[in-house]
């Protein structure tokens, strides 16, 4: 059996003001259509491997209502806090060895986008073939097209099988030097976030390099489908330490591979920056989401705005308007937007954030 896991706990500071914490990127139409958000878009764009009721989404306790509303045949493992990703995959992992002990895991974060899918489909069915057949865990790894700094990258090392490689080395997010040096390589892909596994092989995995976790893991396994099953979950899920899969996981186990991929179109929507790249740009490179804009002399630069907005020698910059609050950046730095967040949490404006 296949089980798509969608990690849906993020809380999307980057796309403040309109990501907030009550409503986070992942439930918002912020992809290629205004009828279905991130999240939705990540399953429709998995129907064709699983059915709606083998999707388990892993969110945060506040967010299981928004969940069941956009998707209301998935199954929903609410944390109660926040853990990071090895924390979450592991609890979807004994979910899904209990109802199946040979279940195979589609791992995938909730907020990407990407535009060719069956291309996607292709490689993972790929992944998942390696996974039914062997021990591996699998990721798919992109074929860089640019020197990016804000993405970890894979280092491909001898082949597994055709169209499968192992991995020699996980690299942390480069300065821009050495980002150069591994997109004018063959040998570096990014990584994608996207993982391919049986659910036993995980756990083994985690068991060999993150034996704390497995403990609390198998006190939650044992009272799955129990009266204590949410009780248990509760008291000592916040006892697993904030580690994510790449850390905790791959970059240790002996048994890791990649299927490198090409051309999927792929983007972390990292950013309003990173967004705005996905948007239709005018002559002057302005990617503009906002009713009958009027543009003077301006250019390089994102709105994002239900209300007509004019911009008038203006570059460079990003502005989004969430009706309750006004972001202006500069677009170089986008990645900042989150300390604001962290500046209106100081100041305990709590409806702002």
């Amino acid at each position: 059996m296949i089980k798509a896991v969608i990690l849906a706990g993020g809380k999307g500071t980057r796309f403040w003001p309109l990501s907030r914490q009550k409503r986070p990127k992942q439930f918002l139409p912020l992809g290629n259509s205004k009828e279905q958000s991130l999240l939705m878009l990540t399953a429709e764009r998995l129907s064709s491997l699983v059915k709606p009721e083998d999707i388990i989404i892993v969110t945060g306790a506040d967010y299981t209502s928004q969940v069941k509303e956009q998707l209301p045949e998935a199954q929903v493992l609410a944390e109660p806090v926040g853990r990071n990703t090895a924390a979450s995959i592991g609890l979807a992992a004994i979910y899904a060895r209990k109802s199946d002990p040979e279940a195979v895991l589609v791992v995938v974060p909730s907020d990407h986008l990407i535009r060719n899918e069956s291309l996607l489909i292709e490689s993972l069915n790929r992944a998942i073939a390696a996974a039914s057949n062997g021990d591996a865990l699998l990721t798919l790894g992109l074929t860089p097209h640019s020197p990016h700094t804000g993405y970890g990258y894979i280092k491909k090392g001898p082949m597994y099988e055709d169209g499968v490689f192992r991995v020699d080395k996980f690299c942390e997010k480069p300065n821009l030097a050495t980002a150069i040096e591994f997109v004018e390589s063959s040998e570096y892909l990014w990584n994608s976030g996207m993982f391919v596994f049986s659910a036993s092989t995980f756990l083994k995995a985690m068991e060999d390099q993150m034996p704390q976790h497995m403990e609390i893991l198998s006190v939650i396994e044992a009272q799955i489908g129990t009266p204590l099953e949410e009780r248990t979950i509760a008291e000592n899920f916040s006892s697993f330490s904030p580690v994510s899969v790449d850390y905790g996981i791959m970059e240790k186990a002996n048994n890791c591979c990649v299927v490198p991929v090409d051309n999927l179109g792929w983007s972390d929507i990292g950013s309003w920056e990173a967004w705005g790249a996905e948007l239709p740009a005018d002559p002057h490179n302005n990617r503009l989401f906002t009713p009958e804009p009027i543009v003077i002399d301006s250019s390089n630069t994102i709105v994002y705005s239900d209300r007509p907005v004019a911009l008038v020698g203006i570059d460079d910059l990003i502005i989004a308007d969430s009706g309750d609050a006004l972001l202006i950046c500069k677009k170089d730095r986008a990645q900042d937007v989150k300390d604001v967040v962290e500046e209106l949490s100081r100041r305990k404006k709590t409806d702002l954030i």
